[in-house]
């Protein structure tokens, strides 16, 4: 059995570690699979931010790709992407879901498209993609 490594945090630590090991049968415990979330790419957000300083005034923005994906779409992709199948060890623990996550987290990019004249270029699956290979 496969010892399967998957780190995935919406808030505040790492996005993104997926590994394939023979050393045990260790499960992946995640919360609730069916939550939607808009990943970014980060490098491309770093650009937005860059273009944020260059602004004369100070001004909120909301950083987004404006497209989500499940976290079982996520997990699935970079399961694939380590040659694994979601018949791999995966169990759901209810201690890992917050009662006050929100089922679909996702923004509309059109003010920061319009003010920053930026737009993120990877959406959705080719995140999860570029994350597992920048582990590699």
């Amino acid at each position: 059995m496969s010892n399967i490594k998957l780190a995935v945090k919406t808030s505040d630590t790492p996005i993104c570690g997926v590994s394939r090991r023979d050393t045990g049968s260790e499960k992946l415990k995640l919360g609730r699979l069916d939550i939607w979330r808009d990943w970014a790419w980060v490098p491309e957000c770093i650009e937005a931010m860059l273009l944020m300083l260059q602004k004369n005034q100070p001004q909120d923005y909301v950083i987004t790709m404006g497209t989500a994906i499940t976290l079982e779409g996520f997990v699935k992709t970079a399961f694939e992407q380590a040659g694994l199948t979601r018949k791999d060890p995966v169990a759901q623990d209810s201690n890992l879901s917050q009662h006050t996550d929100l089922a679909i987290g996702r923004s509309h990019p059109s003010t920061v498209h319009q003010m920053l004249a930026w737009k993120a270029s990877t959406q959705r699956v080719k995140v999860v993609k570029k994350m597992y290979h920048s582990l590699q």
